[in-house]
This record gives structure tokens, sequence and C-alpha cells, in this order.
């Protein structure tokens, strides 16, 4: 910079900085907004939910006997 023919250097920050500060300004306000009634609504999945119960239930019920099978020790429980 030069002011009366003297030359004096001055701090210039780096972009990245600048776009840190403008990220985090956009955080700012956006947090600062009321939430919308309708953000607790949730949409719905396609599709029932009830086959995906069924073959966890399968899965489980298929470990469950692959763990009773098991050869024993000899060994009273």
């Amino acid at each position: 910079m030069l002011l009366d023919d003297a030359s004096s250097p001055f701090h210039v920050a780096p972009s990245s900085t600048l776009h840190v500060h403008a990220m985090h300004a956009a955080t700012r306000e956006l947090a600062s907004r009321p939430h919308p009634a309708t953000s607790t609504v949730r949409s719905p999945a396609p599709g029932s939910p009830w086959p995906w119960f069924l073959a966890f239930l399968a899965t489980v019920a298929g470990l469950w006997a692959l763990e009773r099978r098991r050869p024993s020790s000899g060994r009273p429980d």
C-alpha cells in the first residue's frame, strides 16, 4: 500500500480462510432460523416392512437352531 510515497506492507488473508468464514456465517444463519413444523413429518418408504422383519426373524431362528445343535462337551448344563 502506498501512502505519501511510503509503502507499508499489510496482511492479505488467504482465500481458504475467507471461504471458511463465509461457511461459518451461513451455518450460523441457518441454525438461527426457527424449524418448520413440517420437519417432523417422515416421508413414507416404499414397500412394507413385514418382509424385512420376517427375513430377520428367520435368520435369527436359523442361527439359534444352529447354535443349539452344537455337539455337547459331555458335561451337563
